[in-house]
Formats: structure tokens, sequence, C-alpha cells
């Protein structure tokens, strides 16, 4: 089929490259331009096809292929849900780390040609689209990108800031935490991901500092040798579970002053009721 395109898969091994497979979807068509861009990451594999025209001529689509076995097999095709004719959408491509998924698209939102990136998690599905701020025709911002951890740089290359067509890049933290109360909370992230919040032990600021003075267990802010095993500043059933699991495991990371309630250095049953009667006591 003419320009239907195919990607090859390549393995290198002690300088030595090796053929593996051709890749070529199951509904290509002619002038799809599959293999128009790629970007691969451990298992995962996207690939661009600028010209499909699943969402109308040259709307565009991507692939991805996962890594079973050895082989490269087709796992979803994903399509924008506002994609039209002549998007180009897959122009460009960049999986991260955690295969998050940023795709170009020279759409016509702020203009012909103006251009739009697309981000998509690891479950590909997507999350927002980004245009530029001061995006304008002809512009083809996302003509190329590239997508690291919480960070992502896309390229206008006809944006006209120092001259036509001169180009320029943008450059967004798009990812983060959006929780006020942690400590690398960001106002300005785009996708709130609260799962990477980064929050303070008791007694200590964001920089490690302890606040309070170290107690003889050598524990911030602690109230030294008072059962209080899990760190949590109450003494209760939970502590008692862990030192009896301490006991019977002593491979458990235990701050052992803090559950040497009888200062003998030794852990054992003794313990055990002081910290009953303690619990009950309060």
């Amino acid at each position: 089929l003419e320009d239907a395109g195919s990607v090859s898969i390549y393995i290198i091994n002690d300088n030595n490259i090796s053929y593996v497979q051709t890749i070529v979807p199951d509904d290509i068509n002619v002038y799809d331009h599959f293999g128009s861009s790629v970007s691969i990451n451990n298992n995962i594999l996207a690939i661009g096809s600028k010209y499909d025209d699943d969402n109308g001529v040259n709307s565009g689509s991507v692939y991805i292929y996962d890594l079973n076995d050895d082989n490269w097999s087709y796992y979803t095709k994903i399509i924008p849900s506002d994609g039209n004719i002549n998007d180009n959408f897959g122009v460009s491509l960049s999986l991260n780390n955690n295969n998050w998924l940023a795709i170009g698209s020279i759409d016509d939102d702020l203009g012909i040609n103006s251009g739009s990136l697309y981000i998509y998690d690891n479950n590909y599905l997507e999350k927002i689209k980004i245009s530029a701020s001061d995006g304008s025709q002809n512009d083809e911002f996302s003509s190329s990108l590239f997508i690291n951890n919480q960070f992502l740089i896309s390229g206008a290359k006809y944006d006209d800031d120092l001259g036509d067509d001169s180009g320029s890049a943008y450059l967004y933290k798009y990812k983060g935490c959006d929780d006020i109360n942690a400590c690398n909370y960001d106002s300005q992230i785009m996708i709130p991901v609260n799962e990477e919040c980064v929050y303070v032990e008791y007694g200590f600021n964001c920089n490690g500092e302890c606040l309070y003075d170290y107690d003889e267990c050598e524990i911030c802010g602690g109230e030294g040798n008072n059962g209080d095993a899990n760190l949590d500043q109450v003494v209760n059933v939970s502590d008692l579970i862990l030192i009896v699991d301490y006991i019977f495991n002593d491979n458990l990371d235990i701050n052992f002053c803090t559950i040497d309630l009888n200062i003998d250095e030794i852990i054992n049953i003794t313990d055990i009721i002081l910290l009953i009667e303690s619990i009950l006591s309060d």
C-alpha cells in the first residue's frame, strides 16, 4: 500500500544490531504514514500514524503496542475526542518513565495549523489538551515534544516571536501535587496527581529540620520509652500489636528504645503488660 508505513524493531546486544519484527496494523491504509513518529519505554511502544483517516482525512491516530514474550503485540489505538480533518494527530510522540504519553496535533484551535498537544495517563485516558497561551495560525505548536516525569517541552517550529518562522519552545510542569498542606504543593500544575504529594513527618518541617527537641530515643519530638512503636504520637492497641510482632520477629523496623518500657534492654511480656496498663490508665 503506497505510503502506508510500517515500523521495524531491532535489538542491540553486545554492539550487534539484530532484526526482531516488523509492525503493520490490521487497519492500515494508503497514505497513513504509520511510523511517522515513535516512542518506546521499556515494554510499551507508541507509534504515530499522522495521516490516518479515522476522524476525517489526515486526522491522525496513535497505536499502542506492548511487549509479551519478546513479541510486540497490538494493545489499543488512540484517537482524540475532538479530532478533525488534517489535524495530523500523532505528528509527535513522547512516553515518560511511567508511560504517560504526550501526543502532538497540528490542529486549528487557535488558527489554521496552530497546533495543540494531548496528555494521556498510563491507562491511555485523555487527561488534558494544551494549546500555547500566545498561539497563532501556522505556529505548529507540538510539532516536536518531550515528556519526562512532571515536565513537558513542546516545540512550535514556525512561531514568529523573533521573526518569521523563527520558532520557540514551551516548558510546562503539567502534573503534580495540588494539596496545599504538602511540601511539594504547586498551584500552577495542570493535572493534580496527589499520589505524588510529599508530606512532613511529625516534628519536622519541609526542609527535614526537627522543630522540637530529640528525646532519649533520638526521636524528634518524642516522649521516650512510652511504647509509641509506630511513632504516631498516640499510644494504643496498634502499638501493642507491633510490639508483639517484634517479639516474634525482631527483624521488624522499630525503634527499640521506644518499646523498652522498663528500660532493661529486653523486649518481652513485661513491656507488653506495662503498655496495656498505660493504655488502660489513659
